[in-house]
């Protein structure tokens, strides 16, 4: 978060970074989880994500598989499990 140069990073992503860091700062400082986001994929299949950890994972793959990510949670088990999907 605190190596990224004003002027090589888009606005959005500004925008973006300096939100992630108001929530990791909130979680530290209060000790408040980070808010819950849940993602619907394939057939009533849902993901809370209520932990940074969890979270983080899940950001991860979002990046790695990018418009495959819905596909993946829906159809394969492994990511699933790994995130923890219901």
């Amino acid at each position: 978060l605190s190596v990224g140069s004003a002027k090589s990073m888009a606005k959005k992503a500004r925008k973006e970074q300096r939100h992630i860091f108001r929530e990791v700062a909130a979680t530290l400082e209060d000790d408040e989880p980070p808010p819950e986001r849940v993602i619907s994929f394939g057939r009533g299949g849902t993901l809370r994500v209520s932990s940074w950890e969890t979270a983080v994972r899940c950001d991860f793959l979002r990046e790695c598989l990018q418009g495959g990510f819905q596909a993946h949670l829906a159809a394969n088990v492994d990511v699933r499990e790994m995130l923890g999907a219901e």
